[in-house]
């Protein structure tokens, strides 16, 4: 399969610390380790030839690193051994110039056993689906595929993309997740997850998600905590105004616009359909959410909604407020959130990402970009 070069400078960070690579199954981890760290010793926890002598033994990995001193050691699927932290932790204090990079695709097991996350001895860095800002520098972006299919890069180059979001679903959702968490109710999960993909994008509502998959509210709550851990969902926290009162309630998505779409059952999508502007938010979000990451920025992400119902899509800290359109022509009711939002902080900027080729500011101060030239800017650090 062909590689895309990504924009997570791995061997950059490498160079000052230690580091976790977090990040849900197929986003690429192996392929950046391959492709980056030619000259890695490279140890693979899934392989249980490789998992069980340092399961009963992890001190073993001291004399792995005398042998490999000079270069970076791979512990790829670290979650698998949390106590191995332990001893990785040990050999970076006693060896300043020893560098370990740590994979992770799930954080729970680490977070339940109290694993050593190194107390800032590592790096945390996260790798992310394809971005338009990796794929278009090789080819030609097809938004059609990413915003069907989703951004994984053995499905987004695949010829058979939705044969491989199903193995994804049945393998590793259904499966390797159920088993690893230990979640007794599989039948329950499987329901949990359909709903959950039904509202992924939208405000979480317990209660109607537990009714739909005939679940407690508590299962939905745990389960909500697993896709969490398991780095398959993520959560967009509502931006408070100090000025007046916004709705309270977080925003749940799945990581990849693929996954929802395959557990719906979608086979196409078409534009100026609902469907076609949730998919377009998804992607604008999570290019957003890739480049805070890679980039080290630590940005706050949000989303605000007052009680008239007037909302922008997201709120990078306090300074800059963007609402995304799937539409070809702006026009004034595209811009009421932005209007509402205008006196609640001292924007640097507000800004309408959209299918407009017309870029223009408003007689509102509102900059409304063609999503492309919004997504060059971005990367570029035009918005920093």
């Amino acid at each position: 399969m062909k590689y895309i070069g990504r924009s997570l400078s791995v061997q950059v960070y490498l160079k000052k610390k230690s580091c976790f690579l977090m990040g849900a199954r197929q986003t690429g981890k192996s392929s950046l380790i391959k492709e980056s760290l030619k000259d890695c010793f490279y140890i693979n926890l899934l392989n249980s030839s490789e998992r069980i002598p340092l399961q009963s033994e992890p001190a073993r990995i001291q004399n792995i690193a005398k042998l490999h001193s000079t270069k970076i050691i791979v512990i790829d699927e670290i979650q698998k051994i949390p106590t191995l932290l332990d001893e990785v932790h040990s050999l970076i204090e006693s060896d300043k110039n020893l560098r370990f990079l740590l994979t992770g695709s799930s954080c729970r097991k680490l977070k339940k056993e109290g694993a050593n996350m190194l107390a800032g001895r590592a790096r945390m860095l996260r790798l992310h689906p394809l971005t338009f800002n990796e794929i278009s520098k090789s080819e030609a972006f097809n938004l059609d595929r990413a915003l069907l299919y989703g951004l994984l890069p053995a499905v987004y180059l695949s010829d058979e993309p939705k044969e491989i979001l199903g193995d994804y679903i049945d393998v590793y959702l259904r499966d390797e997740i159920a088993e690893e968490c230990r979640i007794r109710n599989l039948d329950g999960f499987e329901r949990f997850l359909y709903a959950a993909a039904h509202m992924s994008g939208s405000m979480i509502n317990y209660s109607n998600i537990a009714n739909d998959a005939g679940l407690p509210e508590s299962s939905v709550r745990s389960y909500f905590q697993i896709l969490d851990d398991s780095l398959v969902a993520y959560r967009l926290d509502p931006w408070q105004s100090p000025i007046r009162k916004a709705v309270r309630t977080q925003k749940f998505y799945l990581f990849d616009i693929g996954i929802k779409w395959q557990l719906q059952s979608l086979k196409s999508i078409q534009p100026k359909t609902p469907q076609w502007g949730d998919a377009f938010e998804h992607f604008i979000l999570q290019e957003v959410r890739a480049y805070n990451d890679y980039k080290m920025k630590r940005f706050r992400l949000s989303y605000w909604r007052d009680k008239h119902k007037n909302e922008v899509d997201l709120i990078i800290d306090n300074k800059i407020a963007i609402e995304i359109k799937a539409t070809t022509r702006i026009d004034r009711k595209d811009l009421r959130g932005l209007i509402a939002i205008e006196n609640e902080a001292s924007w640097q900027i507000r800004m309408v990402v959209s299918f407009d080729q017309l870029s223009q500011i408003t007689d509102e101060g509102i900059y409304c970009y063609h999503y492309e030239e919004f997504l060059k800017k971005l990367w570029n650090g035009d918005f920093d």
